[in-house]
Parts: C-alpha cells; sequence; structure tokens
C-alpha cells in the first residue's frame, strides 16, 4: 500500500536515551549501544542508518516489519519532519542518504545543519 500513497510523512530519530522507541519500550539502551557502536546516528522508520545514509546491517533488521529503506528512497514524495539538536546527525545522514524530498524542522536546527561541519 506505501507504493500508492502520493506523500509520505515520517520521523527522523537520533540516538540518544530520549528516543522515543526507548521511551514506548520497543528498543532498550543495550540496542542503542550496540547500534552507536555499529556506526547509527539515527533512524527512519526503525531502519538505523550511518552517517553517511547508508543502512547498518544488525540482527535487529530482522525483527522489523517496517518499509524498507529501499522502497522509502523510491517513493514520490517523503516529507521528514525531525528537530533539535540530538537529530542533526540523524537528519543530515537522511539527507545525505536520499530518503528525504523535503525537511520539516525548527530554525536552530536548520541553522545547526547548515553550519555543522559535515566531515
Amino acid at each position: 500500500m506505501v507504493n500508492l500513497a502520493s506523500m509520505t510523512v515520517i520521523s527522523i530519530g537520533g540516538i540518544n536515551e530520549d528516543a522515543t522507541i526507548i521511551k514506548n519500550g520497543i528498543f532498550t539502551k543495550n540496542d542503542f549501544l550496540y547500534l552507536s557502536m555499529q556506526g547509527a546516528v539515527g533512524d527512519l522508520l526503525s531502519h538505523f542508518i550511518d552517517k553517511d545514509g547508508n543502512p547498518v546491517e544488525t540482527d535487529i533488521e530482522e525483527r522489523l516489519l517496517s518499509t524498507p529503506l529501499s522502497t522509502l528512497r523510491e517513493l514520490p514524495s517523503v516529507i521528514g519532519v525531525a528537530a533539535g539538536s540530538s537529530k542533526v546527525k540523524a537528519i543530515r545522514a537522511s539527507l545525505k542518504g536520499g530518503y528525504l524530498n523535503t525537511l520539516i524542522t525548527d530554525e536552530e536546527t536548520a541553522l545547526s545543519l547548515l553550519n555543522e561541519d559535515p566531515g
């Protein structure tokens, strides 16, 4: 059904202890530690990506029932929504990976994205 959508709105998650998917009990702090050791900087639809926007391949992927990142790249209009300093790396990786057509954020986060050294 996702392929029939004219627009898709997703959130971009960061790797921090305040992440919604930790608060909701979907992932644990140990999962996040493991993911960050594998290079993850954030997630899209609970799929974790590295600083270059590449998927982080772990056994966690086997537990997911979510739209694949490869499908997300093919959709005609993907809008990412995220704000806050803890999400800057994840937002940058999402843009670098080509997953988004549009980004909705706040001014402070946008300025951080523009001014932060991408290296």
